[in-house]
């Protein structure tokens, strides 16, 4: 009996331990696993069989059940024996119904951190445990994800709040829960063109009314009302002296000589304001912007796209992107985006 047991512990604790991640990640993801499987989850496999989930939903129906019917249920039993049976009967597939459920999102979330696992920062900064208030609501909605893609969409969001706990508040949880398929397809489509908490006009092109109401409406995007919205540029001198203007696109900086002749048009990558320059874009909500960390990251891929617009709207020799280096400091990636071949290399100069 004793090598059963020693031998299933193993067998378990394999299963369920997130391997290759840091303490942090670990400890949040079985703070999940606390609030799911019990306290004692460590004895216990997200693949559970039949008859042990049938077990502990037996258990789980009666406390549930003496703590609903209370003294009219212990009443009811002096009269009634088979009362309790009948009432087990009838709970007990809800409740291994919402055990299964609450397993299968734990299991896909395990993967979506081992297919998107977090970044170094992520590992390492923020609690070692998951938010209770955020636990208590999360495990309402995934303990009614019965089909594929509710248990695949609550997986995300569970592995995003392990990734970077608070992202995911009472009101986002709400937003997520209540956004119907259409407008979650057009978001995801949207954030394609997304860069941090905006998406580049230039790139999505201009929403259609429909769309754009569409997306306020649900809370995930800032209205941007008629003259629009602009990421701002800041002015800086780089080390050599040259007069730049600069703005944050999240994953990088991108910046411009400041003598730069800007020309006008529609949908530009850059434009001319009465106090500097601005990219035109639309602007994320917090709630959308905490939305969007459940969408595949398609932002290398903006960028790319943004670059080369802006490089063929201006002159390429103008147009700089930054990137932080191993030791923390903004150095220029890339200035003419041209191969050894074909011309020069990018500089090393840092901001």
């Amino acid at each position: 009996m004793g090598d059963e047991n020693t031998n299933e512990e193993i067998g378990v604790s394999v299963e369920l331990t997130p391997t290759g991640f840091t303490a942090k990640i670990k400890s949040r993801f079985a703070s999940g696993l606390d609030r799911f499987l019990g306290t004692t989850f460590n004895s216990k496999s997200l693949a559970v069989e039949a008859q042990n989930a049938e077990a502990k939903a037996i258990s789980d129906a009666k406390i549930k059940l003496i703590k609903a019917v209370g003294d009219l249920g212990v009443e009811r039993l002096k009269h009634d024996p088979g009362f309790a049976d009948r009432a087990i009967d009838s709970f007990l597939p809800t409740i291994i119904r919402r055990q299964e459920n609450k397993e299968a999102v734990l299991e896909l979330a395990l993967e979506d951190l081992r297919q998107n696992p977090p970044s170094e920062q992520q590992a390492t900064a923020g609690d070692d445990k998951l938010d209770d208030a955020f636990l208590n609501r999360f495990e309402r909605y995934a303990e009614d994800a019965s089909e594929e893609v509710l248990r695949a969409k609550w997986a995300k969001v569970l592995a995003s709040e392990i990734r970077k706990p608070g992202t995911f508040s009472t009101k986002v949880l709400r937003t997520v829960d209540e956004l119907d398929a259409p407008t979650a397809e057009l978001f995801e489509a949207f954030c394609r063109n997304r860069l941090g908490g905006v998406v580049i006009r230039c790139l999505s092109g201009k929403l259609s009314f429909a769309d754009e109401t569409r997306l306020v409406s649900s809370g995930l995007l800032v209205d941007p009302g008629i003259g629009g919205q602009q990421r701002t540029f800041t002015e800086k001198v780089d080390e050599g002296g040259t007069a730049l203007w600069l703005t944050s696109v999240e994953i990088a900086v991108v910046g411009i000589a400041k003598d730069t002749p800007i020309p006008k048009g529609e949908l530009v990558p850059i434009k001319k304001l009465p106090d500097g320059v601005g990219v035109p874009v639309y602007v994320l909500t917090d709630v959308g912007t905490a939305i969007s960390s459940i969408i595949p990251d398609s932002q290398e891929q903006a960028l790319a796209a943004y670059m080369t617009k802006l490089e063929t709207f201006l002159a390429p020799a103008d147009v700089r992107e930054y990137r932080l280096n191993e030791h923390g400091e903004l150095v220029v990636r890339n200035i003419w985006r041209h191969d050894a071949t074909s011309g020069p290399l990018p500089s090393d100069g840092t901001v």
